[in-house]
């Protein structure tokens, strides 16, 4: 056992933060042309992993500290996975689908290897690390050491590679006696602490291009890009005014691209992310590891000077932060302490690259080794511009590409392909006159980012002002109440404190989740940092104790919330499931208490309803059996709205009092609108996708092929990747999920719609939903009392996001108190 690195030590917090996902999969995918002896590659693979620790560490949590471990080396400690044979276009699938796994870093290695033959002497080599375990610098050291060991086993003999200097390991050892004790006012950590809080003082708190949609609550980190090409005469153009004005080309670069967000209304303080190396002595060149760190690169636009004004403002600020490179990215974020959000990064949205076209690959015997392209789909930022410059034989400039990847919960394609072409013309501009003024180059195309910011349509009535501190009122509450005051060294804490606002950061957040396991009489599963982050208060964080049962997540009436007087019952969407009413329970008045219904089939020994109307008779029945008489409070969503309306009338029909019927953004199917009949394959594809299966917007936004499971356990380690609440689930819980929603969605087609309910209706209507869904009117047959509704500027997807549920649960509040 071992200490973490600083950066590891990061890195393991988002992990933990973000779930099981892929975006911090590290993919490379090599093509090799000529006989591969499999069996010397596979050996030669297990060389490379013995002779790196790093390959070979899994990272634990223990007494509220992350470790290393460095497991033992062994003859198979990482296995070629071999496809079947494949052609060009299932190759480009299967890339996609493997880079997708997630590791689980407390288990797993970080290294997976697959072959993908093409041919008798065509093959594709896929390696997936994880971050935590290599950085770009890494790859010539591990290519090299691959094809060194695969000569020696495909000709038997033995291998003869001199012993590593030093290891992972000793690394992060050195780091921490190279830093020295923060606390020590003279120490290396101390001096640069100092520095970038003076230089990130008053950083404003987000600086990107304005997004197409609403920023998420959450970030799902999935991600496309798009890329420009500049001509040789640009590339030379940028390399020539980067000796002239002593600048480097990344500055030149970086200056354009603060141009061009300034420009685009970003503002005159521009803040950059941009990694360096991190290997500050000879012998980590050796190393394949995790040694990047991130510095922050703060661009001052104001004044509208010259462009060669502006370079001399970025290199000075540049160079000031290169020679304060070596405090970890991490500790400057803790120092920092900004406001926490799992829906962007902090202290900068975006990053900036530039690499040379040329890459390392391995040496192999008898093979043509080349790279081939492969993408996670992810994006760490919400934008990154990358700079890749191409050369001729002779090494003079032949051309430049910027490649945006972005973050696809805020940005379309087209928008971002515009930003690319316009700093394409900037650099052209600039780099042929570098003493024009930059707001003479910053200007907007007629096809612009007349864009502007996408905001949330407020409520009908501004929310009320907060309530005064208040005292813990449950024994969770006060249990949890005392752990925040030990964890951040407070006399008390009341239940409407954030735990970030006064003074939490990541690593009090580990300790502060370690002791909450301790809890004792709670009954509920252990929470996860992303709960911390989404429910940063005791009353938020006690409230995911409630609804973490240890029984079983998937019972017929689950209970989101106990409480006193009539409940609120959330009816399932089609997947069958109620947790996504979750959200609003920090909304709603908390003596009331929220049931969940969900699908019957979930139930063992439950037989499946034979149609809908089955349906809503088993959920009838068993919202009778927790409330005999009314009055009763009917909430759903999409397929649950119309099941909602089916239970109303059902209940009204039997002469008991509705005195809610709340629907979002549900519709009853006309006849031309009806499905045709799902397959079991395509509901696996739409719970990876997350979006609606109408919302083609997102859908053309969307790059590349999409992978697509093949049986029920690649669905579950993708829905790990990708959904932290599905993910959570068993495989045969994941397969019952999949199988109910076959079956509801085939009731759903087949119902039609029956019955009239007299009561007044509470509608919510997604007003980014597709243009050709039904419209609300569509329920007007079936309704005799009035129809509110209320625009939510979300697509139908979204509205279980946190600005959505905001609004939702306050009218939904204000009509259950009538």
């Amino acid at each position: 056992m071992f200490p973490s690195s600083f950066r590891q030590q990061g890195l393991w917090f988002l992990d933990q933060l973000e779930g099981p996902s892929a975006t911090y999969n590290a993919p490379s995918a090599l093509r090799l042309d000529g006989p591969v002896d499999r069996t010397a590659l596979g050996l030669a693979l297990n060389d490379v992993v013995h002779r790196h620790e790093s390959l070979r560490t899994v990272f634990r949590l223990e007494g509220g500290v992350v470790h290393q471990h460095v497991l033992p080396p062994s003859p198979d400690a990482i296995r070629l996975e071999i496809t079947s044979p494949t052609d060009e276009e299932e190759a480009a699938l299967h890339l996609t689908r493997l880079s997708h796994l997630p590791f689980d870093l407390a288990a797993d290695p970080p290294i997976r290897a697959h072959l993908l033959p093409l041919g008798p002497e065509r093959h594709i080599l896929l390696l997936v690390l994880h971050h935590i375990a290599t950085d770009g610098a890494s790859d010539p050291p591990l290519y090299r050491d691959l094809a060194e060991a695969y000569r020696a086993r495909a000709q038997g003999l033995p291998l003869a590679w001199d012993p590593l200097p030093m290891q992972y390991v000793d690394y992060a050892a050195w780091e921490r006696d190279l830093l020295g004790d923060p606390d020590d006012p003279d120490s290396t950590a101390a001096r640069q602490l100092a520095f970038w809080k003076r230089t990130l003082a008053g950083l404003p708190e987000e600086v990107t291009l304005p997004p197409d949609h609403p920023r998420p609550e959450s970030a799902s980190f999935r991600g496309s890009s798009c890329t420009v090409s500049c001509p040789a005469t640009v590339h030379a153009g940028l390399e020539r005014v980067a000796r002239e004005t002593g600048t480097t080309p990344f500055m030149v670069a970086q200056a354009a691209t603060a141009v061009l967000l300034a420009g685009s209304g970003a503002g005159p303080d521009i803040p950059f992310g941009s990694t360096v190396v991190g290997r500050p002595d000879e012998a980590l060149e050796h190393l394949v590891g995790y040694f990047t760190n991130t510095v922050v690169l703060r661009t001052d636009t104001s004044g509208n000077p010259s462009f060669r004004t502006l370079l001399g403002r970025v290199r000075e600020a540049d160079l000031a932060a290169w020679s304060h490179e070596e405090l970890p990215f991490d500790q400057i974020v803790l120092a920092l302490n900004p406001e926490r959000s799992t829906g962007r990064h902090p202290i900068f949205q975006v990053s900036l690259a530039m690499e040379e076209a040329a890459q390392a690959m391995p040496d192999l015997p008898g093979i043509t080794a080349g790279p081939e392209p492969v993408s996670t789909g992810t994006a760490k930022f919400d934008l990154t511009f990358g700079f890749i410059r191409h050369r001729h034989a002779d090494g003079s400039p032949s051309g430049l590409d910027i490649t945006v990847e972005y973050a696809t919960d805020l940005y379309r394609k087209p928008t971002v392909q515009a930003a690319a072409e316009r700093l394409a013309g900037i650099l052209a501009e600039v780099t042929a006159d570098p003493d024009t003024p930059i707001r003479s180059v910053a200007r907007l195309t007629p096809r612009e980012p007349g864009k502007r910011t996408p905001t949330v349509r407020p409520a009908t009535d501004p929310p009320p002002a907060p309530p005064g501190p208040r005292a813990p009122r449950t024994a969770v509450e006060r249990e949890l109440a005392r752990i925040f005051a030990e964890v951040l060294k407070v006399p008390e804490v009341s239940v409407d404190d954030n735990f970030f606002s006064l003074g939490g950061h990541s690593l009090l957040a580990v300790m502060l989740l370690d002791r909450t396991r301790d809890i004792a009489g709670t009954g509920t599963a252990a929470l996860t940092i992303r709960d911390l982050y989404r429910a940063p208060t005791v009353a938020r964080l006690a409230e995911q104790f409630a609804t973490r049962t240890r029984g079983n997540p998937m019972e017929h009436v689950l209970t989101m919330r106990p409480g006193t007087g009539a409940p609120l019952f959330c009816v399932h969407t089609a997947s069958g499931l109620s947790w996504a009413y979750s959200g609003l329970l920090r909304h709603l008045d908390g003596e009331r208490p929220v049931i969940g219904l969900q699908s019957p089939q979930y139930t063992v020994g439950a037989e499946t309803p034979a149609d809908f109307g089955a349906l809503a008779d088993s959920h009838t029945d068993r919202m009778r059996a927790v409330q005999p008489h009314g009055p009763y409070h009917l909430l759903g969503w999409s397929f649950g709205g119309v099941l909602a309306h089916a239970i109303a009338v059902r209940l009204e029909a039997a002469g008991e009092e509705v005195a809610t019927l709340a629907m979002m953004d549900s519709f009853p199917l006309p006849h031309e609108y009806r499905m045709a009949s799902v397959s079991r394959k395509w509901v696996m594809n739409a719970l990876l996708e997350e979006d609606d299966h109408g919302d083609r917007e997102r859908a053309l936004d969307s790059d590349g092929p999409r992978p697509g499971p093949t049986s029920d356990g690649e669905l579950v380690e993708l829905l790990r990747a990708r959904d932290t609440v599905l993910g959570m689930l068993e495989p045969a819980q994941v397969a019952a999920v999949v199988t109910t929603t076959v079956e509801n969605l085939a009731a759903y087609a087949a119902y039609e719609t029956s019955g009239t309910f007299s009561g007044d209706v509470l509608y919510f209507r997604a007003l980014r939903s597709p243009a050709d869904t039904p419209p609300a009117e569509s329920w007007a047959p079936y309704l005799a009392g009035a129809f509110e509704s209320h625009g939510v500027d979300c697509r139908h997807l979204e509205m279980n996001h946190r600005e959505p549920l905001r609004m939702i649960g306050e009218l939904l509040n204000k009509w259950l108190a009538r």
